[in-house]
């Protein structure tokens, strides 16, 4: 279990009003850690990239069960 999947099954034993509040603070957690990440243009490009060779054909994501193999082969 990831420590993002730790965090909210604790936070299921909290009443529900306070759960509230805190999903409240969520997605400006994550607004503040992602305003941090900043891509070249170059970054972008190959972004635009990738996602033109997958929605072309050229390139493919892995299954579940590859990126599985794959873990497993790097000894993770």
């Amino acid at each position: 279990m990831t420590l993002l999947e730790e965090a909210i099954e604790s936070l299921r034993s909290v009443p529900a009003a306070q759960q509230d509040h805190i999903a409240e603070a969520v997605p400006t957690l994550v607004e503040q850690y992602m305003s941090d990440i900043r891509l070249t243009p170059e970054q972008v490009e190959e972004v635009r990239r990738t996602i033109r060779d997958l929605e072309e054909g050229r390139a493919r994501t892995l299954s579940d069960e590859e990126v599985e193999a794959m873990w497993r082969r790097l000894g993770v």
